[in-house]
């Protein structure tokens, strides 16, 4: 999943995810779940995520793409998708 997993410390394992999207950020913390289980890495990345989906039921909304506008979808926080929460754009699930 990451390069040299084993080897890196917490920084390090969090600025290897840094531009991960946000199912495989979800992906990874599972991952790390299983294997290190590092409370301090799985935290402050669960804190990032989303789940959210279309308010009005459009595929596309700040930046992210829906096959299925009424299945949600695990997003990273981003300014974008703050922004389409606050005007009524995305609803979040999670």
């Amino acid at each position: 999943m990451i390069e040299n997993y084993e080897d890196l410390n917490r920084d390090q394992t969090v600025d290897a995810v840094a531009q991960f999207n946000g199912k495989r950020l979800d992906a990874f913390i599972e991952y790390e779940r299983e294997h290190k289980d590092r409370t301090t890495v799985i935290e402050p990345l669960e804190r990032q995520l989303l789940d959210v989906r279309p308010a009005d039921g459009r595929q596309a909304v700040a930046g992210v793409w829906w096959d299925d506008p009424t299945n949600p979808q695990t997003v990273r926080r981003t300014r974008r998708v703050e922004q389409a929460i606050d005007t009524g754009e995305l609803e979040v699930i999670r």
